[in-house]
């Protein structure tokens, strides 16, 4: 039960991870469940993790995802379904984002300068294989107030000896104007927006004026009806703004955004590159639930 406790506040207590890098840590907080001796027990913990996701994490789809299948499981043979359950979603997670990365790893070209934001391990994982590749190459992420999880993804990417340039949040535009490609993961996507950390819009939006090409890299799992997206997107908590002491400030803001599909050049699967159509995509193959 501890070590239960531990992982789901683990999951839930993260603001730096992208929603790939904490599929892992979801599939860890169900293993542990398995240490259960006790059915009923075990759905209860089942239960009380698919809340905390649901509650924690609602624009992470690729989660949400996970969650909703772990619902659905039967409880005939619930250990038995559950272990087969763990096993393919870890086998899907790593076959799919090595797809996505692969693509997007293709798209780097040497001597190259791309940005990217926040921490997306899709997007990391196409940096290292462009790397190993045998390209030199140089990446641009800015630091991520307030969370700063760019500071993360530049010392990933230096420990794999990838020249990085950080920069604050406000100078996105100056990143565009000198990239030759923009590389963003995604936590959702809609037919008309994807979800992301706070500030990709604004790369998007400057990336567009400077004709710089700019790539979402997601699986399909992260597809999704808008209609089943929470009404409001997570916020930044006002005291890490540190703002002064005053009745008349108000401090705040999402800690996602919504960016329009029409500022992307293609969306990045695992079964290819799909193109927007006047920023609309067609979402038909992903169930949602």
């Amino acid at each position: 039960m501890e070590k239960f406790n531990l992982l789901l506040a683990k999951l839930t207590d993260d603001e730096t991870s992208g929603a790939e890098q904490l599929v892992p840590i979801a599939l860890d907080v169900i293993s542990a469940i398995l240490e259960e001796d006790d059915s009923t027990e075990m759905r209860r913990m089942l239960n009380t993790a698919i809340s905390a996701i649901r509650e924690n994490l609602p624009e992470m789809m690729a989660l949400r995802r996970i969650a909703n299948a772990i619902e659905n499981l039967p409880e005939d043979n619930l250990r038995e379904n559950l272990e087969e359950l763990i096993f393919d979603l870890r086998e899907k997670r790593t076959r799919e984002t090595s797809s996505v990365a692969q693509l997007a790893s293709s798209l780097v070209r040497e001597n190259s300068t791309v940005a990217t934001i926040s921490q997306s391990s899709t997007v990391l994982q196409s940096f290292f294989r462009a790397k190993e590749s045998g390209l030199d190459f140089h990446v641009i992420v800015p630091v991520g107030d307030p969370a700063k999880e760019g500071l993360i993804t530049a010392k990933k990417l230096a420990n794999h000896e990838i020249d990085v340039t950080l920069i604050p949040d406000a100078a996105m535009a100056i990143a565009a104007s000198r990239a030759d490609l923009v590389l963003s993961g995604a936590d959702a996507i809609t037919r008309e927006f994807f979800i992301n950390k706070l500030g990709t819009t604004m790369l998007a939006i400057a990336s567009r004026h400077y004709g710089v090409p700019f790539y979402v890299c997601a699986r399909r799992v992260k597809f999704v009806h808008q209609e089943n997206l929470p009404r409001r997107l997570r916020t930044i908590s006002p005291s890490e703004l540190n703002p002064p002491k005053s009745e008349y400030i108000t401090a705040g803001a999402p800690l996602f955004e919504k960016t329009p599909l029409s500022l992307v050049t293609g969306v990045i699967t695992e079964g290819g590159i799909v193109s927007p159509d006047r920023g609309i995509i067609e979402i038909t193959e992903v169930d949602d639930g």
